[in-house]
């Protein structure tokens, strides 16, 4: 679930509530009474298609032409102002709006995405009753803030909201690529600036859907991943198509960027069009890392060349491993290579090899299949930091690089979900979102020299943050053919479950995706009336790993 999202179960819930049903699942006889005579709507226009003998009629085909044709935008208009009649009409909903903004913006700030450098840190935050995240630095965590980028000043003459997609900071933070886009789009354009000064370098990549950006160490040159151009009237399937990962050097022109890695690049190993290419740096290292990913699969093909041949147009390109090795995330420290696999092993393990002779048969298990899922993997520069889910509540571990170490569990003060992880190779120690089903939690910094993991203050707590009178429950529920499935259950203490309450259950079983623990203040209205909120951990999802993944296919 995406932070600062709210769970669309619950927004029909709580308008059920504003209406006075004592059960959402059903209209209440205060329910307003709505029209369906006022409902638009669409003409059926015949369009008759002959697959191999069979006549099929696709009579809404009209409606692919929302840019030029004037019935279709009218229609859309329509819908539009009914549901805003419908939506107004429901009594008490505005004053639970009012309420559920009160909530929302009882914090200073909601913080997000957060990055640290030697010496710096990044992140974006959105202040109490403003719309758009900004980005935001500073010169340490309990430094004084410094605002970079406000998306609101970059709006163009008709007035379409602008937001930031992405963001990466430089390695030593003098300059930060920020993507941004118009229009709600997912269309960014990458803008760099000049961290001192704020200032605009005053160019624009555009394309950049796939928000990535990777700095040399000079930091005066990047990597960035960008959507083949095409012309307008071309097949819109073939958007995602054949992207590449190009180079550029701060003071030249964006046009004549080369591409570096991709299906298109000199030398560079054979890339499905469908594929997705990106290149992973690390500070120091002599190596550049070309990934081969997927937008549906998890699993990554990864290659292996140095930085010097790279910048001389003359890669030497070295497969490390496949897909049939079933990885989906990897670190390398030195000539380490830590692998994140599920071969052989659904509920995941982490494997140890060279990266200069990577040899996946024999490499040294560190972390070893058992009970808890093994979700990712970081290198900081004092040890590898990994997170484990274990029964809906999410752990970490560290690992000294030392030969044959041991895996540390960290105590953690708050039992949930892990966030925003924050580790970089050059600092010792892991940063992290922490929050809970009942606690929105904030920023934690852990220590190795001391073993402490405490609060670093950058999200500052909210009135309604902890509400004390929630308590949250992990079950088992038989399912239709035996299984036990997990399932969160949040509500009021001291309420009897006796069915009599309105209940609001989520479920999300798809991709191996995992419903973590998060709260809301926007929730209390829903609990403040006694009622549940549950959500299943459904196969399809990764409660369980691998198997439990495959197991709702």
């Amino acid at each position: 679930m995406s932070k600062f999202c709210v769970p669309l179960t619950l927004v029909f819930g709580l308008a059920a509530l504003a209406a006075g049903a004592t059960n959402p699942a059903s209209p209440s006889a205060n329910s307003p009474a709505v029209s369906t005579a006022a409902v638009p709507l669409a003409k059926a226009k015949p369009a008759l298609d002959n697959y191999y003998g069979t006549t099929v009629n696709d009579p809404f085909r009209y409606f692919e032409n929302i840019k030029t044709d004037t019935e279709v935008q009218a229609w859309f208009k329509a819908q539009a102002e009914h549901t805003r009649a419908v939506l107004d009409s429901i009594p008490g909903r505005q004053g639970l709006f009012e309420e559920m903004q009160k909530l929302s913006n009882g914090a200073p700030a909601r913080v997000t995405d957060v990055s640290e450098v030697p010496g710096r840190i990044f992140y974006e935050a959105r202040k109490a009753g403003e719309n758009q995240f900004k980005l935001y630095t500073r010169a340490g965590w309990a430094a004084e803030e410094k605002l970079l980028l406000d998306p609101d000043t970059l709006k163009g003459a008709d007035g379409a909201p602008t937001a930031i997609n992405f963001y990466a900071p430089s390695p030593n933070g003098r300059y930060v690529a920020v993507g941004v886009s118009r229009g709600g789009s997912e269309n960014a354009v990458i803008r760099v600036l000049e961290v001192a000064t704020g200032r605009d370098l005053g160019f624009v990549i555009d394309e950049a859907r796939f928000g990535y950006v990777g700095w040399n160490d000079d930091e005066n040159s990047f990597y960035y991943n960008q959507l083949k151009k095409r012309p307008a009237n071309a097949d819109p399937t073939l958007l995602y198509v054949d992207s590449q990962i190009r180079f550029h050097q701060l003071g030249t022109d964006v046009a004549q960027d080369p591409v570096v890695f991709g299906s298109e690049a000199p030398g560079a190993p054979k890339i499905a069009p469908e594929k997705i290419p990106f290149l992973d740096l690390e500070f120091g290292d002599p190596n550049v890392y070309g990934i081969v990913a997927d937008g549906v699969e998890q699993e990554i093909i990864v290659y292996a060349t140095s930085h010097a041949s790279l910048d001389a147009g003359k890669p030497e390109w070295r497969k490390l491993f496949d897909l049939t090795d079933e990885v989906t995330g990897f670190v390398v420290h030195g000539d380490d290579l830590f692998l994140l696999t599920h071969k052989d092993a659904p509920r995941f393990k982490i494997l140890h090899t060279k990266a200069s002779a990577p040899d996946l048969a024999h490499a040294e298990v560190v972390i070893a299949p058992g009970e808890p899922v093994v979700q990712g993997l970081a290198a900081a520069h004092d040890g590898l930091y990994v997170t484990l889910l274990d029964g809906g509540i999410e752990l970490l571990q560290s690992v000294a690089y030392t030969a044959g170490a041991r895996p540390h569990e960290i105590d953690l003060p708050l039992k949930g979900s892990l966030g925003d992880m924050t580790i970089n190779t050059r600092l010792d120690g892991a940063k992290m979102h922490l929050t809970s089903w009942i606690d929105v939690g904030g920023y934690y910094a852990y220590d190795p020299a001391t073993g402490q993991t405490t609060d670093t203050h950058l999200q500052p707590r909210g009135p309604y943050d902890q509400p004390g009178d929630l308590v949250a429950e992990e079950v088992r529920v038989r399912s239709h053919d035996g299984v036990m499935v997990p399932m969160s259950v949040i509500h009021k203490k001291n309420i009897t479950l006796d069915g009599s309450n309105p209940c609001l259950l989520e479920a999300y079983g798809s991709y191996g995706i995992v419903d973590d623990p998060y709260y809301s203040p926007i929730y209390q209205p829903w609990f403040e009336h006694g009622g549940v909120y549950a959500v299943a951990h459904v196969r399809g999802g990764g409660a369980f790993g691998e198997e439990w993944h495959v197991a709702g296919q």
